[in-house]
């Protein structure tokens, strides 16, 4: 993601992922390779009006609770 990154290409990770699923529709179950990420990868509409929105910082207090 941080290479994709420095090519100015968007990434995002994908959550749910089922990786048995994945192997088996690439086909992968009789390789040495399985499945354990999956990135969504792309560029940004260039008129995207949230691509330059101010993001959004929640203070550590207001989302850690120690126990």
């Amino acid at each position: 993601m941080n290479a994709a990154a420095l090519m100015n290409i968007d990434t995002t990770p994908m959550e749910g992922l089922d990786p048995v699923k994945y192997d088996q529709i690439l086909n992968l179950n009789s390789t040495e390779f399985g499945t354990v990420a999956a990135v969504a990868c792309g560029y940004r509409h260039p008129e995207d009006p949230l691509a330059k929105a101010k993001k959004v910082r929640f203070d550590k207090k207001e989302i850690i609770q120690f126990i």
